[in-house]
């Protein structure tokens, strides 16, 4: 009980805040999903659910980690180093049994946006990246062949900020992606979350990832030893706004590779971590938030 008013004070333990939808076997495809600005991982996550259980694939909803520094419930805000999110799929991935050809990313909105800034750092496992609704160009030009894999994309030419997921389709192309465009005329940003939780659009997007296993050797990752992808500190200045909507939390949500009845020694030396790790917060401007994460123009 002495935990209870830690957690309930905003206390982050490692992880605590990842959802999961583990599918009935091993060796099945896992989807990696980042939330957009404000947005919940519950709300993230419902346009998945159906679908991939019907294909017997995982799911795996990591919240913006307030433990590393994310304080805004914005992934591009935040711009971590991606090798916390490579990390945690890693224990994920082992804990279930996942059919390693077949770890995709996807992001939404300030989600994507995250991914594409950060895209030659993200590491060669994901065998798909996927932007929904956002994305912009990586702060890093250079290209890195081992990353190259197939790019999805599923944006709407009325989103104001549609240029920006341009700019990454064109780095993306001259990088070696194999780039899918799968545009949405007269689509602004609310026009794209209606898509994406379309039966039809979220249907060919878990096709398409199960389509194509990854087929370039890839070390891996040991989840003991986080991996230093020398990357950038740079905020990136934009991202898309974000959509509503509530789901309710499964029963999966605990951390990755943890058991319920962790013992005693370990709580106290996570709680110490928590408590020398906490920083002031932001409020979120929740799943619908009218806050713009484009206030930050590119320089």
């Amino acid at each position: 009980m002495w935990l209870v008013p830690l957690l309930l004070a905003g206390l982050e333990l490692p992880c605590a805040a990842c959802l999961r939808d583990d599918p009935k076997t091993t060796g099945r495809p896992l989807v990696v999903v980042l939330h957009g600005d404000g947005q919940s991982a519950q709300a993230a996550r419902t346009p998945f659910r159906a679908l991939a259980a019907e294909r017997d694939i995982g799911l795996f909803v990591p919240t913006c980690p307030r433990s590393e520094g994310c304080s805004a419930g914005s992934y591009w805000r935040w711009n971590g180093d991606p090798s916390w999110l490579r990390l945690r799929v890693a224990e994920y991935a082992r804990a279930i049994g996942s059919d390693p050809s077949r770890i995709a990313v996807v992001g939404w909105s300030g989600g994507a946006s995250y991914l594409g800034y950060r895209l030659p750092e993200l590491g060669a496992e994901y065998n798909v990246v996927a932007f929904l609704g956002g994305g912009m160009a990586p702060a890093i030009t250079s290209c890195e062949p081992s990353a190259a894999r197939p790019a999805y994309f599923l944006v709407g030419d009325k989103n104001p900020y549609h240029g920006l997921a341009k700019e990454l389709r064109a780095a993306a192309e001259r990088c070696g992606y194999a780039v899918s465009w799968n545009l949405l005329p007269g689509a602004d940003h609310a026009g794209e979350w209606r898509a994406v939780s379309s039966r039809d659009r979220m249907g060919a997007l878990l096709d398409f990832i199960v389509a194509n296993p990854r087929t370039l050797p890839v070390a891996v990752v040991d989840a003991g030893s986080p991996p230093d992808d020398g990357g950038v500190d740079a905020a990136p200045p934009s991202a898309a706004p974000t959509a509503s909507g509530v789901a309710r939390s499964g029963s999966g949500e605990v951390p990755p590779g943890r058991t319920r009845g962790c013992a005693m020694g370990n709580m106290m030396v996570l709680v110490v971590l928590a408590l020398r790790r906490r920083r002031p917060r932001a409020v979120p401007g929740g799943d619908g938030g009218s806050e713009d994460p484009h206030a930050v123009k590119r320089s």
